[in-house]
């Protein structure tokens, strides 16, 4: 690096000669980063599917079908991996997450190759190695659902390593502009990181003499934005799963509050990565909080503003750390305030940015073994902490356990800790699990349809068809609660009123075995012999295994002769 007239530190870096004996001088280091990472995640491997992997995989209904991934443009890439592991392994956590674990090893060496032009190679080394194994980044390499993350990191950093090396080759500008329309068609929220090549180009001082060279990339983004997939048709893709799926208003936030609140929240995991949570919702915003919040996220601002004038590289990595962030910071209620999975790219710039700031202490050569053995520690009790949370993705039991003690205020923890409760046949603290869910957030569907299962299995059937009713209200495709009303009316011997919550139920699942088995038990009890034949035998042609339809076929068969 160099210091100009007006003591501007600009960022600069040194391409290697020949990237190809440069990659076999880096072999080694990647290898090892691959190791640290594999000992620190494979005891996540067998995990369970869990939260969304159940709804967007083990239960799709066309996971089989390439219209798991041609129907979702903006995601295609990540879904046809999603298929193609289906197809290779079958419905197998461990190849699903191995895909991750692959991926997560992919980004680090990229980051780690990133690195090394710009800086020492050891001091490189240092950052990959806490970046492999930090704790902020377990949620997107554990849980399947989040490796959209991993996918848009992976080909875009690919993208910004041929960009730099664009100088030598000319091929380079074109595998650079080719990943980043992969990174595109992984995730549409990587469209923002265009800016990171402007950062880049600002940070070295150069913008003004190659901004026609990056304008290709907004180009590319805003052509998918606007042609191939449309901004507005994600908002109402999100809009519609955040009313439908997790209940919420969506309106806006008050983005003094919003902004501050997840950016601090970032900077706090990842200096003191202990209060992991799936749900960060529990902030705490008591006056003195936010002061201590505002405070903090003006330090950081200061930081940031300063490094600008005075030093582009530390700039250059801040920012880094900022951009990928910026569609979760929208004041339209798509995103959570915060989530650790938002943050799994900018974690790269935060490491970076330490990593300038230590710099000045590895420059001098008595402190640099002190820093190297200060490093090691640090990144074996990040490895530690990564690996202990790593038991709370196991299962899901494990999950809401330890989301319980860090979101205790969150409607979905109380929702999810009674599904626990129940599953463990303790009925009365799942009760007041889902109590305090609705409590907590009144028009929550899944909560009173649970609550009203709960009521079902200790026959409070009047209870139960009310809570029912209060959730098909609410979301009318809760077809459980169809099914389950049909229970409560065969209880009650009112075989007519039973079939025709069955057949609703059906026009939601067509061919669910066990809903089917139940109608045609009804049709037995209301005098319907040949329905019932008929619906016994469309069950067992769905599912051949099933005892009940077998067994109430067999019974129809001995008391009718037919």
């Amino acid at each position: 690096m160099h210091i100009n007239e007006n003591k501007t530190k600009y960022l600069t870096i040194h391409l290697p000669h020949c990237v190809k004996s440069e990659l076999a001088k880096l072999w080694p280091y990647i290898t090892i980063l691959a190791i640290l990472i594999l000992v620190t995640y494979v005891k996540a491997l067998p995990g369970e599917f869990l939260s969304d992997d159940l709804s967007t995989i083990v239960h799709h209904p066309d996971l089989g079908n390439p219209r798991y991934f041609t129907g979702r443009p903006h995601l295609i890439l990540q879904a046809f991996a999603d298929w193609l592991t289906y197809k290779i392994f079958g419905l197998n956590p461990i190849a699903f997450r191995g895909v991750s674990i692959l991926l997560h090893i992919g980004v680090t060496s990229m980051s780690f190759l990133i690195l090394t032009l710009m800086m020492p190679r050891t001091l490189a080394f240092i950052a990959a190695s806490v970046f492999a194994v930090h704790p902020l980044l377990s949620e997107t390499v554990i849980w399947i659902s989040a490796r959209g993350y991993l996918f848009l990191s992976f080909f875009f950093l690919l993208s910004f390593y041929f960009y730099l090396l664009s100088s030598q080759r000319q091929r380079y500008y074109a595998y650079s502009i080719f990943f980043y329309i992969c990174a595109l068609l992984s995730s549409e929220k990587a469209f923002v990181l265009f800016l990171v090549f402007f950062g880049f180009e600002f940070a070295q001082g150069g913008l003004r003499r190659i901004w026609k060279k990056i304008l290709i990339y907004p180009g590319i983004s805003l052509l998918w934005l606007s042609v191939v997939f449309g901004i507005a048709g994600y908002i109402r893709e999100r809009t519609s799963v955040l009313t439908n799926q997790h209940y919420q208003n969506v309106d806006f936030y008050n983005p003094l509050i919003q902004i501050p609140t997840a950016l601090t929240t970032y900077l706090q995991l990842f200096v003191y990565p202990a209060h992991l949570s799936f749900y960060h919702s529990d902030f705490g915003l008591t006056w003195n909080n936010y002061i201590f919040r505002i405070i903090l996220f003006s330090a950081f601002l200061l930081v940031f503003l300063i490094a600008l004038i005075k030093n582009r590289p530390l700039f250059f990595w801040i920012g880094f750390f900022f951009i990928p962030l910026l569609p979760t910071l929208t004041p339209l209620k798509i995103a959570w305030v915060a989530a650790e999975r938002y943050t799994y790219l900018g974690t790269l710039g935060l490491v970076s940015a330490v990593i300038c700031l230590i710099k000045p202490i590895y420059e001098k050569k008595s402190l640099r073994p002190l820093l190297i053995i200060l490093a090691a520690i640090i990144t074996i009790l990040l490895s530690t902490r990564t690996v202990i949370r790593t038991s709370d993705w196991l299962t899901a039991d494990n999950l809401w356990l330890a989301t319980g003690k860090t979101a205790p205020s969150d409607p979905k923890t109380h929702n999810n800790l009674g599904d626990y409760y129940g599953r463990h046949g303790d009925l009365e603290r799942a009760e007041t699990e889902f109590r305090r869910a609705i409590e907590l957030q009144p028009n929550y569907a899944d909560a009173l349809h649970n609550l009203g299962n709960v009521l079902y299995q200790e026959h409070r059937f009047d209870e139960a068809e009310r809570y029912y009713h209060r959730a098909l209200s609410i979301n009318p495709d809760i077809w459980q609660s169809y099914m389950a009303l049909g229970g409560i009316y065969y209880q009650r011997q009112n075989y007519q009123q039973t079939i025709e919550y069955l057949l609703k139920t059906l026009t939601y699942v067509p061919d669910n075995s066990n809903a089917i088995t139940a109608l045609a038990d009804a049709y037995v009890k209301n005098q319907q012999p040949e329905n019932a034949r008929n619906a016994y035998i469309k069950a067992l042609q769905l599912d051949p295994t099933n005892r009940r339809a077998q067994q109430g076929l067999y019974s129809l068969i001995e008391n009718t002769g037919k």
